[in-house]
């Protein structure tokens, strides 16, 4: 993500208490290929309306500085997403918590460097980013980084389908883009080999699920996002 380096040391300070908590978040405990968690109501199975793979492959157009954004309201996905986890209660609130700081977190580093930080296309272009660090082990660019933000953001500004939503499933469907990308971005700045192992079928499957792609399939430029072709 860009600007990660500047919040570094507080994302590290969660990492060893969400990597505790990936795998029963994710549902996943091997490679072996256990399914996605349920959807949540105006989670990310709002994604699957959009044919994103064919909007990547497709010329950029020039669509303006429109976006899709969020409203402005109290956070509701870090209690929802702790509360999902077949975990405690008290440790439940402790992920809560944990969340609710990523949230922040991402919010302050998307302000910083230029990107609205409430805009669904730049959640998403985060997300896809920090997980195919995790699925492929490689980092990327931050210049690089942002371009896929902004392309994500006009993307789905020039989405129907998408515009369409209330504002809670919007406020439901970036927060929990945001939380996935700032969990994952903490895994793999945290470079601990176990932990990027036990994350890595997590990020692999979130991309193919909003993709229909496999992650090995993005490649990425200083223009943004492309897929190579089958």
């Amino acid at each position: 993500m860009n600007l990660r380096h500047q919040f570094i040391c507080k994302r590290l300070a969660l990492a060893g208490f969400l990597c505790l908590t990936l795998a029963s978040q994710t549902a996943i405990a091997s490679d072996s290929g256990t399914p996605l968690p349920p959807a949540r109501a105006g989670g990310l199975s709002q994604l699957e309306r959009i044919p994103l793979a064919k909007l990547l492959q497709q010329p950029q157009l020039d669509t303006g500085k429109g976006s899709l954004r969020a409203p402005a309201a109290a956070p509701i996905m870090p209690q929802r997403l702790a509360q999902s986890l077949p975990i405690p209660a008290a440790q439940q609130r402790e992920v809560e918590q944990a969340y609710s700081q990523l949230l922040s977190i991402y919010r302050q580093a998307m302000r910083q460097g230029g990107l609205p930080d409430d805009d669904i296309g730049v959640a998403l272009g985060a997300f896809i980013v920090a997980n195919y660090q995790v699925a492929s082990d490689s980092s990327i660019d931050d210049e690089v980084s942002k371009a896929a933000y902004r392309q994500m953001q006009q993307l789905l500004a020039a989405e129907p389908s998408l515009q369409k939503l209330d504002g809670a499933h919007r406020q439901a469907l970036f927060e929990e883009l945001a939380i996935m990308a700032m969990t994952m971005e903490t895994i793999f700045e945290q470079g601990e080999r176990a932990a990027l192992e036990r994350a890595q079928p997590a990020a692999r499957q979130y991309l193919q699920a909003v993709l229909q792609r496999p992650y090995n399939a993005l490649r990425f430029t200083a223009d943004g996002m492309t897929l190579a072709e089958r």
